[in-house]
């Protein structure tokens, strides 16, 4: 027991660092609303590096990539407005894949919770309403899904957070900003493109 407990507690830890650093990049690029444009384009591109690839607009942008100790970090966000969004991030950690179906969730749970404290910690989401965590999908997976709704710099958004833990050590979590339901089609469509190497 002792052991499944500190076993539950390293896997924590290292999601909730990882969930720090997600809530610090996703504040950091609410920037303003400037010139949304089209909320999908005919042209699609393609990303592929570091065991993760998916799809995305062309009038989207990847605006961070971060690859370090196996960690993925991706923001991929409309052209010219920081509003509409999806924080793509991966990581495969053998620990992950000899979790229970209990501790997967357990650990997803604390890992949500943590990004919620960590974002209402900062000025700009001290207001966002947080609906409780649901499961939910993400691509082909069952995942933990918290939706929140915020208010940036005049503009009301809804959010999407989703993590999942798969079976063979892969850890995906999904963070997504839209301003309205054009956009969250297409970061839907994006989140759905997602492929796990």
């Amino acid at each position: 027991m002792e052991e499944n407990n500190a076993k539950i507690g390293k896997v924590i830890a290292i999601i909730f660092a990882v969930l720090i650093g997600i809530a610090v990049i996703f504040v950091m690029v609410v920037k303003d609303k400037e010139g949304g444009g089209s909320s999908s384009s005919s042209k699609e591109q393609v990303y592929d590096k570091n065991g993760l690839s998916f799809t995305y607009p062309a009038n989207f942008v990847i605006s961070t990539d971060n690859y370090e100790n196996g960690l993925a970090d991706v923001l991929c966000e409309v052209k010219g407005s920081d509003v509409s969004q999806i924080e793509i991030t991966y990581a495969s950690m053998n620990e992950l894949g000899s979790l229970t179906y209990s501790e997967k969730r357990e650990v997803c749970h604390t890992a949500l919770n943590a990004m919620k404290d960590e974002l209402r910690g900062n000025v700009i989401y001290r207001n966002c309403v947080f609906d409780p965590i649901k499961t939910g999908m993400l691509g082909d997976h069952q995942c933990y899904q918290m939706d929140f709704h915020v208010s940036v710099l005049s503009v009301t958004s809804e959010g999407e957070a989703k993590m999942v833990l798969n079976d063979d050590g892969q850890m995906l979590i999904t963070v997504m900003l839209y301003e309205n339901n054009d956009y969250k089609k297409t970061l839907d469509k994006i989140e759905n493109s997602i492929k796990l190497q």
